[in-house]
């Protein structure tokens, strides 16, 4: 529980102290995700959470906590979950338009493609490691080649 004093200063100076980073975490969002949306650097969003809070970065936070709590970006989120297998909403249009944490969320939700996981063969066919060197075959094959460009040439 906040003591009375420091409850009472929350209210007279509501930017005094830094809680950036607190409130970026309470909506899930990493640095880069935050710098994203505010179209700065993330080398400067952690330079803002260690400072002293600014009131332009207090403000633009707000916008984006009230856009975190609009029922309509959370059901675009949702929508976007439903279809994203069907569809390819670009959500950089959201983002230009205004709504640059719902296109954040967004994004994550997108999946990722899907890598195929290389079958193991059985046991008994499994060999010992591959040898780096050339089979005989190989070799002599090579060999010949180099023995008919030779031939060709009139090195012979």
């Amino acid at each position: 529980m906040p003591r009375i004093k420091e409850t009472i200063s929350e209210i007279l100076h509501p930017i005094r102290r830094n809680n950036l980073e607190a409130r970026r975490r309470h909506l899930k969002l990493s640095r880069a995700a935050l710098a994203r949306i505010l179209a700065v650097d993330p080398a400067t969003v952690y330079r803002q959470e260690r400072g002293v809070m600014s009131q332009l970065w207090d403000y633009a936070l707000r916008g984006i906590e009230a856009e975190a709590k609009s029922k309509r970006a959370k059901a675009v989120v949702r929508d976007h979950q439903a279809t994203v297998d069907r569809l390819d909403v670009i959500p950089d249009a959201l983002a230009e338009s205004g709504f640059g944490y719902t296109s954040e969320k967004m994004k994550a939700v997108k999946p990722r493609q899907k890598a195929a996981k290389p079958v193991p063969a059985p046991r008994d066919q499994m060999k010992g490691p591959r040898s780096r060197m050339p089979s005989r075959a190989a070799v002599t094959a090579a060999a010949d080649r180099a023995e008919e460009r030779s031939k060709k040439n009139g090195l012979r």
